[in-house]
């Protein structure tokens, strides 16, 4: 390859660096201030930094500075108005509250695995198995109790709370349009 077809071939790359640096040459030229104008711009800025004003000196120290904490200097005081208390409701006894969760607690079955036995209750569309022993957290009269399963047997199951106990009979009448039996497709 020939050097003149090289620079033939190289030019306008050559020729758009040399255009390009000019131009941004032109663009900071348009930024510089003249000589005549700096004068007259420093000039102000002398007087603008020198002038001294202590009204606004003062002022100016007077100021808190923004970006420090600072306590309070007197805790605020909020005055409540004066209401009357709702009467307090008889505390219930353990016996009540069992009775009370007994009418709405409603296992469907029994079942065991290994040596614990499970009660059957259901949770919305599902049932879930509880263990013998669980606690079982109610809420009743806006009060929250932790009622223990305790023993779980083939016809029966205890509730407990506190010192009372409860022995409710498991359910075992059933809807026998209610079993789903499988049918086998020919």
């Amino acid at each position: 390859m020939k050097i003149p077809t090289l620079l033939h071939k190289c030019a306008p790359v050559v020729l758009a660096a040399v255009l390009g640096a000019s131009a941004s040459v032109c663009t900071l030229r348009a930024q510089v201030v003249p000589i005549k104008r700096r004068a007259v711009i420093l000039a102000a800025g002398e007087r603008y930094l020198v002038t001294f004003d202590q009204q606004k000196l003062d002022e100016i120290n007077s100021l808190k500075y923004p970006f420090a904490f600072e306590a309070e200097q007197a805790p605020a005081t909020v005055e409540t108005p004066q209401t009357q208390t709702a009467p307090e409701l008889p505390s219930l006894t353990d016996e009540q509250v069992l009775a009370a969760f007994s009418s709405k607690f409603n296992p469907t079955g029994m079942m065991a695995r290994g040596d614990v036995n499970y009660l059957l209750v259901p949770l919305g569309k599902e049932t879930r198995p509880v263990a013998a022993g669980s606690l079982i957290r109610f809420n009743y009269q806006n009060e929250a109790y932790d009622v223990r399963l305790g023993e779980v047997t083939d016809d029966e199951y205890t509730l407990q709370l506190g010192e009372a106990r409860l022995v409710r009979r498991l359910d075992k009448s059933f809807d026998p349009d209610r079993i789903k039996r499988f049918t086998p497709q020919p």
